[in-house]
């Protein structure tokens, strides 16, 4: 869900502001999901005042993508070999 951001310069942890069933609650945050004045956050159903930051992982870590380019390298490098060779 959205939370609205609290600025507040004394902690480095960031205060977010946001509403389940109507009810309003505040929680703290490490403020790694914080976009502007919004934060992405998970909150627990049964206990709204558990929170946990929503981090998105990224689609391909670098040891993979790299992975990829050299397994592509080898494929060219092998099909100009049987087209040249």
């Amino acid at each position: 869900m959205r939370a609205e951001v609290i600025e507040d310069e004394e902690s480095d942890d960031r205060q977010v502001r946001y509403y389940y069933d109507y009810q309003e609650y505040n929680s703290k945050i490490g403020g790694f999901s914080v976009y502007g004045d919004k934060a992405m956050i998970y909150v627990k159903r049964s206990d709204p005042t558990v929170v946990k930051e929503f981090i998105p992982r990224p689609p391909m870590t670098k040891a993979a993508a790299f992975s990829c380019l050299f397994i592509a390298a080898v494929f060219l490098f092998f099909e100009a070999i049987s087209i040249f060779g």
